[in-house]
This record gives C-alpha cells, sequence and structure tokens, in this order.
C-alpha cells in the first residue's frame, strides 16, 4: 500500500489575548488524512501594529500542547498555568523568525484534536497570537 504525503499547514489563532490570562482552544485533524507536524511557526503583534525584523513582538507567553487522540501531553500541563516549571515558552516550541524544525515528526490521527492552551504572563501587554502547525497530510492508498 503506498503512502502519498501532502504540503499541508493548519493555522490557530488565538486574537486579544489579554494580560495575566490564559486561553484555550482546539485544533481538529481534517478526517481525510492523519496529519505530520514537522514544523512549527509563530507571529504575535500589538493591536495590529506593522513590524519590522527589528521590532517584531517576542510575548511573554508560555503553552501547553496536548493529543486529543490519546491524551498525551506534549508539552507542560494545562492544569497548571502559571507554574512556568510546567510549561514552555512560545518561542522554544514554536520558533522565531523562522519556523522551528521540531526534533521529530509527530502524527495526529485523522479527525482527531490538538489541545492548545496559552498563558499571557506579561502583566500589562494584550497580544494576537498566531500559531502555525506545519507538516504533510498522510493519505494512504
Amino acid at each position: 500500500m503506498a503512502v502519498k504525503l501532502e504540503f499541508f499547514s493548519m493555522p490557530l489563532n488565538f486574537l486579544a489575548l489579554v494580560a495575566n490570562t490564559q486561553a484555550t482552544s482546539s485544533l481538529q485533524v481534517p478526517a481525510d488524512a492523519n496529519f505530520i507536524w514537522t514544523h512549527a511557526h509563530y507571529f504575535a503583534d500589538v493591536a495590529a501594529a506593522g513590524q519590522t525584523d527589528a521590532t517584531r513582538v517576542v510575548p511573554l507567553i508560555t503553552l501547553f500542547l496536548q493529543n486529543g487522540y490519546t491524551g498525551r501531553n506534549l508539552v507542560g500541563n494545562p492544569n497548571n498555568s502559571t507554574n512556568a516549571q510546567n510549561s514552555a515558552h512560545l518561542t522554544s516550541i514554536f520558533g522565531g523568525r523562522q519556523p522551528l524544525e521540531l526534533p521529530k515528526p509527530l502524527m495526529f490521527a485523522a479527525n482527531s484534536f490538538i489541545n492548545v492552551s496559552v498563558f499571557n504572563h506579561d502583566a500589562a501587554q494584550t497580544y494576537n497570537l498566531r500559531l502555525t502547525f506545519i507538516g504533510y497530510k498522510q493519505f494512504e492508498g
């Protein structure tokens, strides 16, 4: 049985993430194929203001990731969001200027969910945060 791979990316936005708050959302893998996650990227802004490389926003955000199909935590513990020891800084998982290559590709089953929780540790700033899960759809047949 041949396996076919097609480039695919899945965006997840957290808009108006207020200072000192947590937001949670889920990203559903399309039902037609498994998703093999290979790279991650983020973009953040404050009030949709323009940016240059020198003024790019590096938000004070930690995150938690969970494979909704298996229930396994991939990064951190979402039940302890304010404890930095139980979380990962956004840039350590989602890179910076360039997409970050994962140490090992990770497969999510078709029609499953990727659960994401982010916490804005900034005392005053509200961010717009856009995450992109980059990889391949895996078709069998």
